[in-house]
């Protein structure tokens, strides 16, 4: 397993079955989420990101102000500090 900080949400296509994990800020909240589940989400909601230029050509797209829905299908994986 490989964790990978990022600023923001980030998908790459170099990423997918090699066991990363994203750890990334989004809104008021960190959300740690495996690479691979972050794309099946994605891809379930069907999520614009896999039609961009981004993607398509260079392999990568990032956001730092995804949709509501983005955010509602990642609260499972949103990290919250000990207590």
């Amino acid at each position: 397993m490989m964790v990978k900080y990022t600023d923001r949400l980030m998908v790459k296509k170099e990423w997918i079955g090699r066991g990363v994990v994203l750890c990334f800020p989004l809104r008021d909240a960190m959300y740690q989420v495996p690479h691979d589940t972050l794309i099946a989400i994605l891809e379930t909601i069907d999520a614009p990101y896999f039609d961009t230029y981004a993607w398509r050509v260079n392999g990568v797209y990032s956001t730092g102000s995804p949709g509501e829905y983005v955010v509602n299908a990642l609260l499972d994986y949103e990290a919250r500090p000990y207590k």
